[in-house]
Protein backbone atom coordinates (compact mmCIF):
# COMPACT_ATOMS: atom_id res chain seq x y z
CA UNK A 1 0.00 0.00 0.00
CA UNK A 2 2.82 2.41 0.81
CA UNK A 3 4.30 1.82 -2.65
CA UNK A 4 1.10 3.03 -4.34
CA UNK A 5 1.07 6.16 -2.19
CA UNK A 6 4.64 6.97 -3.19
CA UNK A 7 3.92 6.40 -6.86
CA UNK A 8 0.93 8.74 -6.85
CA UNK A 9 3.16 11.76 -6.21
CA UNK A 10 6.09 10.60 -8.34
CA UNK A 11 6.88 13.06 -11.13
CA UNK A 12 8.97 12.01 -14.13
CA UNK A 13 10.23 14.55 -16.61
CA UNK A 14 12.47 14.34 -19.62
CA UNK A 15 12.71 14.52 -23.38
CA UNK A 16 10.64 12.12 -25.45
CA UNK A 17 13.23 9.97 -27.19
CA UNK A 18 10.78 7.41 -28.54
CA UNK A 19 7.08 7.16 -29.27
CA UNK A 20 6.60 3.41 -28.98
CA UNK A 21 2.97 3.52 -30.12
CA UNK A 22 -0.11 5.69 -29.56
CA UNK A 23 -0.19 5.15 -25.80
CA UNK A 24 3.42 4.43 -24.80
CA UNK A 25 6.43 6.74 -24.81
CA UNK A 26 10.03 6.65 -23.62
CA UNK A 27 11.55 9.61 -21.79
CA UNK A 28 15.20 10.34 -21.12
CA UNK A 29 16.31 12.40 -18.14
CA UNK A 30 20.09 12.65 -17.90
CA UNK A 31 21.21 9.01 -18.28
CA UNK A 32 17.92 7.46 -17.13
CA UNK A 33 15.23 6.11 -19.45
CA UNK A 34 11.57 5.80 -18.41
CA UNK A 35 8.98 3.83 -20.32
CA UNK A 36 5.58 5.46 -19.79
CA UNK A 37 2.14 4.00 -20.50
CA UNK A 38 -0.36 6.85 -20.88
CA UNK A 39 -3.07 6.30 -18.25
CA UNK A 40 -6.75 6.15 -19.09
CA UNK A 41 -6.35 5.61 -22.82
CA UNK A 42 -5.99 2.70 -25.21
CA UNK A 43 -4.53 3.34 -28.66
CA UNK A 44 -4.61 0.92 -31.58
CA UNK A 45 -1.82 -1.66 -31.59
CA UNK A 46 0.88 -1.13 -34.22
CA UNK A 47 -0.24 -4.29 -36.06
CA UNK A 48 -3.83 -3.03 -36.00
CA UNK A 49 -5.64 -0.78 -38.46
CA UNK A 50 -4.70 2.84 -37.66
CA UNK A 51 -2.01 1.84 -35.19
CA UNK A 52 0.56 3.61 -37.36
CA UNK A 53 -1.65 6.70 -37.65
CA UNK A 54 -2.09 6.88 -33.88
CA UNK A 55 1.65 6.55 -33.29
CA UNK A 56 2.44 9.18 -35.93
CA UNK A 57 -0.09 11.63 -34.45
CA UNK A 58 1.50 11.33 -31.00
CA UNK A 59 5.00 11.46 -32.50
CA UNK A 60 4.20 14.71 -34.33
CA UNK A 61 2.97 16.25 -31.07
CA UNK A 62 5.69 15.33 -28.57
CA UNK A 63 8.75 13.65 -30.12
CA UNK A 64 11.97 15.29 -28.90
CA UNK A 65 9.94 17.59 -26.63
CA UNK A 66 10.32 17.98 -22.87
CA UNK A 67 7.33 16.51 -21.04
CA UNK A 68 6.49 15.73 -17.46
CA UNK A 69 4.37 12.88 -16.16
CA UNK A 70 2.56 12.19 -12.91
CA UNK A 71 2.92 8.49 -12.24
CA UNK A 72 -0.11 6.65 -10.88
CA UNK A 73 1.34 3.12 -10.74
CA UNK A 74 3.50 0.58 -12.54
CA UNK A 75 1.97 -2.04 -14.81
CA UNK A 76 2.81 -5.70 -15.31
CA UNK A 77 5.36 -4.74 -17.99
CA UNK A 78 7.19 -2.48 -15.48
CA UNK A 79 6.10 0.69 -17.28
CA UNK A 80 5.05 3.77 -15.35
CA UNK A 81 1.33 4.38 -15.86
CA UNK A 82 1.02 8.14 -15.90
CA UNK A 83 -0.79 11.27 -16.95
CA UNK A 84 1.67 13.26 -19.05
CA UNK A 85 1.85 16.91 -20.04
CA UNK A 86 3.51 18.93 -22.75
CA UNK A 87 3.41 22.70 -22.16
CA UNK A 88 0.73 22.06 -19.50
CA UNK A 89 -1.45 20.23 -22.03
CA UNK A 90 -2.66 16.78 -20.97
CA UNK A 91 -1.22 14.43 -23.63
CA UNK A 92 -3.51 11.52 -22.68
CA UNK A 93 -6.60 13.69 -23.10
CA UNK A 94 -5.18 15.15 -26.33
CA UNK A 95 -4.95 11.68 -27.89
CA UNK A 96 -8.57 10.84 -27.04
CA UNK A 97 -9.90 14.31 -27.94
CA UNK A 98 -8.39 13.96 -31.40
CA UNK A 99 -9.66 10.43 -31.88
CA UNK A 100 -6.33 8.57 -32.03
CA UNK A 101 -6.89 6.69 -28.77
CA UNK A 102 -10.04 5.54 -27.02
CA UNK A 103 -10.92 6.03 -23.37
CA UNK A 104 -10.00 3.23 -20.99
CA UNK A 105 -13.16 3.02 -18.91
CA UNK A 106 -11.42 1.10 -16.11
CA UNK A 107 -9.15 3.97 -15.04
CA UNK A 108 -10.99 6.31 -12.69
CA UNK A 109 -8.05 8.70 -12.20
CA UNK A 110 -7.81 9.48 -15.92
CA UNK A 111 -11.32 9.56 -17.33
CA UNK A 112 -11.78 10.65 -20.93
CA UNK A 113 -15.15 9.02 -21.68
CA UNK A 114 -16.90 12.21 -22.80
CA UNK A 115 -14.34 12.76 -25.58
CA UNK A 116 -14.55 9.13 -26.66
CA UNK A 117 -18.35 9.30 -26.82
CA UNK A 118 -18.17 12.51 -28.91
CA UNK A 119 -15.70 10.86 -31.32
CA UNK A 120 -17.95 7.82 -31.75
CA UNK A 121 -20.94 10.04 -32.47
CA UNK A 122 -19.05 12.30 -34.89
CA UNK A 123 -16.89 9.50 -36.37
CA UNK A 124 -13.56 11.14 -35.52
CA UNK A 125 -10.16 9.43 -35.72
CA UNK A 126 -10.31 5.68 -35.21
CA UNK A 127 -14.10 5.80 -35.48
CA UNK A 128 -13.90 7.21 -39.02
CA UNK A 129 -14.64 4.25 -41.31
CA UNK A 130 -12.78 5.85 -44.24
CA UNK A 131 -9.60 6.32 -42.20
CA UNK A 132 -9.82 3.17 -40.09
CA UNK A 133 -12.08 0.59 -41.78
CA UNK A 134 -13.31 -2.22 -39.52
CA UNK A 135 -11.66 -0.73 -36.43
CA UNK A 136 -12.06 -2.78 -33.26
CA UNK A 137 -11.10 -1.73 -29.76
CA UNK A 138 -7.45 -2.51 -29.01
CA UNK A 139 -8.30 -4.90 -26.15
CA UNK A 140 -10.54 -6.90 -28.52
CA UNK A 141 -7.79 -6.91 -31.14
CA UNK A 142 -5.26 -8.17 -28.56
CA UNK A 143 -7.57 -11.03 -27.54
CA UNK A 144 -8.02 -12.02 -31.18
CA UNK A 145 -4.25 -11.97 -31.71
CA UNK A 146 -3.64 -13.98 -28.55
CA UNK A 147 -1.09 -11.51 -27.16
Amino acid sequence: MLLNILLVSFIISGNVVKVNDGDTITLKNKDEYYKIRLAGIDAPELKQICGDKSKQFLNNFIYNKKVYCRSLAKDVYNRYVAICYYKNRNINKYMVENGWAIADYTNKKANYKKYDNKNKKERIGVYNEKLCPNFVKPRVFKKRQLY
